[in-house]
């Protein structure tokens, strides 16, 4: 895979296909980095309330739990 962003100077891209990818199926993607960004949402967890059950919510709650309490080990060693 490659990616790389660029700057365009005009409205003119020229593309190079590496050998290896000649005769695939390959995707081409164009977007402006700033239309990603824009479209990201300020979610809370007050956004989920009454969204999970009882027991998910406790699954999870504990797994955040443990989650932090292997990561406090880690520094703990």
């Amino acid at each position: 895979m490659i990616k790389t962003i660029i700057i365009p100077k005009d409205n003119h891209i020229d593309l190079i296909v590496p050998d290896n990818y000649i005769g695939k199926e390959i995707e081409i993607l164009l977007y402006s980095k700033e239309e990603v960004t824009s479209e990201k949402s300020n979610k809370s967890m007050k956004d989920f309330w009454g969204k999970l059950s009882d027991t998910t919510s406790i699954d999870l709650q504990k797994q955040v739990v443990n989650g932090r309490d292997e990561w406090q080990k880690k520094f703990e060693n």
